[in-house]
């Protein structure tokens, strides 16, 4: 089995993530296909998985959160990847200690209003 030489892995913890199961998913994965569609693609680590595979010419993925959808979005722009890059580093460094750093996730997690896609 060959994984390739990922140049990305996926930024996201993701709730289900599959980063740890990569070595069990890869071999199931197609040898080629033209298109590689992941409807929903969560974390991505089955996506970057199948691209450093090189399996398909055109790949294309999706996701229902419309936060997801829109993370990944804009991570298409080499500009806003970097800025958000950029201003998440300053957000990090802006906290004293993991304890803080997630307090913050939590704050923030807290004033998101319900998830309306389900």
């Amino acid at each position: 089995m060959r994984l390739g030489n990922n140049r990305y892995t996926s930024p996201l913890r993701y709730p289900g993530g599959k980063s740890k199961a990569i070595r069990q998913i890869a071999p199931l994965l197609p040898q080629r296909v033209r298109e590689y569609r992941e409807p929903m693609v969560g974390g991505g680590s089955v996506f970057f998985a199948a691209r450093g595979m090189e399996i398909a010419r055109r790949y294309w993925i999706n996701d229902a959160f419309p936060d997801l959808f829109s993370f990944w979005k804009a991570v298409q722009s080499q500009d806003t990847c970097e800025r958000l890059r950029s201003d998440l580093e300053e957000l990090r460094q802006s906290f004293d200690d993991p304890t803080e750093t997630k307090a913050f996730f939590h704050r923030a997690r807290e004033e998101q209003p319900e998830d309306d896609y389900r």
